[in-house]
């Protein structure tokens, strides 16, 4: 096998599989390595997202290893961990915009009461359910990195007051503050 893809849902499995070239023998599971269980690597390269605990004693036995995620500080920790230099890859605009979209959601279902909305539903209830609209409130960006800087995107969109908080002012577009 050349590639094994753990922690890999379905979804993802079936656009690997359209992308990847047909000569390359790809492996996938759902599981992490350490819910697999496998005692060695099953493949020279492997991918992981965040959740793999990579075996110490895999390090000289692949050749490589991608996180798909944005953040790689789990890989990063593993080279510390086994002090070699094993390739390894991150992919750092990976779904930076659907994570955006995602943490904007949960503000969103907040603002709008939303849990309420939910306990409230069987009963017909509307009292205290109205919540906010999110026009003209403050967003406060802290870490204007590839997540966040589409989450300051997306709350001017929205028509908010944003602000962004980071140590590198890199989004010219954005207020920055302290």
């Amino acid at each position: 096998m050349d590639v094994m893809f753990y922690e890999a849902f379905q979804e993802e499995v079936a656009a690997l599989k359209l992308f990847l070239p047909k000569d390359v023998d790809a492996g996938f599971t759902e599981k992490t390595i350490q819910e697999s269980e496998d005692r060695d690597p099953p493949a020279g390269l492997i991918s992981i997202r965040t959740q793999s605990v990579i075996p110490v004693e895999w390090s000289t036995k692949m050749s490589g290893v991608l996180t798909r995620s944005t953040g790689y500080d789990h890989i990063v920790a593993y080279r510390e961990k086994i002090k070699a230099p094993v390739l390894a890859g991150y992919l750092p605009r990976y779904c930076s915009r659907a994570v955006a979209e995602h943490v904007v959601l949960m503000m969103m279902s907040l603002l709008r009461r939303f849990k309420e909305q939910i306990s409230h539903f069987g009963a017909f209830n509307r009292n205290g359910i109205t919540g906010e609209e999110c026009f003209g409130k403050n967003l406060l960006v802290v870490g204007v990195g590839h997540i966040g800087g589409q989450v300051a995107d997306i709350g001017k969109g929205l028509r908010m007051n944003v602000r962004g908080v980071d140590i590198a002012h890199k989004n010219i577009e954005l207020e920055y503050t302290s």
